[in-house]
């Protein structure tokens, strides 16, 4: 399980995050690391190949800026 999100209220650098500390070994592709950070929303879905974006409902639309 992971989670993707923003810190910067401009959407500058988004993040792709495993919850979970696994092993490197037991990691799901793509991930090589707990977390990567990436300058886009775009850029990050397609790191992860393009999936469909869901926000949680107090976020409202999933959007760069």
């Amino acid at each position: 399980m992971g989670a993707s999100f923003s810190e910067d209220q401009a959407g500058a650098t988004w993040y792709a995050e495993l919850l979970e500390n696994l092993p490197q070994t037991e990691r799901p592709a793509p991930f090589l690391e707990i977390e990567h950070d990436f300058p886009s929303l775009e850029a990050l879905c397609g790191w992860l190949g393009d999936p469909e974006v869901k926000t949680s409902k107090r976020q409202g639309d999933a959007r760069e800026l």
